[in-house]
């Protein structure tokens, strides 16, 4: 009979692409955490989330606000390119898993 000891650590015995999906999943929770808590403040600073929240004023001409926006957008792309690859392994993982058992 399999019983459930919580006191006794259990190092994980993982490999391949479990650990993989463990590290990942904990990534993908971290980030929705981190931005759920931007989100909250951003609100509770303007006073609801109807309002818009301005972060950085910059002068056009100086080209600064243009720069800020580039390195917002490829911080959004980086993330959200890192967040499909995580989906592809899990997925590509368990297709593998799947493949042998079929035979």
């Amino acid at each position: 009979m399999y019983t459930l000891n919580l006191l006794k650590f259990h190092r994980s015995t993982s490999t391949g692409w479990k650990r993989a999906a463990k590290v990942n999943c904990i990534v993908l929770i971290c980030m929705s955490l981190a931005l759920l808590g931007c989100l909250i403040a951003a609100a509770i600073q303007v006073g609801g989330i109807q309002k818009a929240l301005f972060f950085y004023e910059g002068d056009c001409d100086e080209g600064s606000v243009s720069r800020v926006n580039t390195a917002l957008h490829l911080l959004i792309n980086v993330i959200s390119t890192l967040v499909t690859r995580f989906k592809q392994l899990l997925h590509a993982g368990s297709e593998l898993s799947f493949e042998g058992r079929s035979e």
